[in-house]
């Protein structure tokens, strides 16, 4: 039982490094490994392993986003901007647009083969919850000022 809860954050880990290895999304190769992680974790894990699991995953993406959004707000404050409202209100509309006509359009996809549909309410929750921009901030950060000059335009 110690060693159960071990187990999941290392294979977390395996895929982190695998995809850094492969130069490829490190994000999205956990967000998909802790997908298909999940069906398998929990019906062969122990009742309080799983607990562990559940507590300390929430505390560390709770950790997570407060130092990002920390570091958003430092950023705010310390660095000097580019600033384009016609570029920020267009980049707001077209995120807003094609967030909402994703969800929407996938959900619909889904929709035909699920027995129990996402509803409008469900399609509202995903389409604002991706929303939140701690993740975009990150990636911006991330960009070669030589490959892309509009670099400090995009933070």
């Amino acid at each position: 039982r110690v060693i159960e809860p071990l187990f999941i954050f290392v294979l977390g880990y395996l895929a982190y490094l695998t995809a850094e290895i492969m130069g490829l999304s490190s994000i999205l190769a956990l967000t998909f490994g802790g997908i298909i992680m999940r069906h398998y974790t929990e019906a062969n894990m122990a009742k309080k392993s799983t607990t562990t699991v559940k507590y300390f995953m929430k505390m560390l993406a709770t950790i997570s986003e407060t130092i990002i959004f920390m570091f958003l707000g430092l950023s705010t404050v310390i660095d000097s901007h580019d600033f384009h409202l016609d570029f920020i209100l267009f980049s707001i509309l077209f995120c807003l647009i094609f967030r909402v006509t994703g969800v929407v359009l996938l959900s619909f996809i889904v929709n035909q083969r699920r027995l129990i549909r996402l509803t409008a309410i469900d399609q509202f929750i995903m389409s604002y919850g991706g929303l939140r921009g701690g993740i975009a901030f990150c990636l911006a950060l991330l960009l070669n000022k030589h490959h892309i000059p509009e670099k400090a335009m995009f933070v």
